[in-house]
């Protein structure tokens, strides 16, 4: 499953999405004793857009490598 807000991510200007509407520093740690409903999900990366370059790109550390983000979500800065 893909969960994304538009029908064309690629083809789709960054201001034309909801990913505007966030400028992230950090997000801290979710827990399931925070949330319980994260036990059922399952992230599989974390990506910065460049604004230079019009591009999604991966963090420089992933913080959600292999299975680290199923049921949880690590801090990440």
């Amino acid at each position: 499953m893909h969960l994304t807000d538009i029908d064309d991510p690629a083809g789709t200007a960054i201001g034309d999405s909801v990913f505007d509407a966030f400028n992230l520093v950090s997000v801290e740690p979710i827990t399931q004793t925070q949330d319980p409903y994260i036990a059922f999900d399952a992230v599989d990366r974390v990506e910065l857009f460049n604004e230079v370059f019009g591009e999604w790109e991966p963090t420089a550390t992933d913080p959600c490598a292999g299975t680290a983000c199923h049921g949880t979500f690590p801090a990440t800065r």
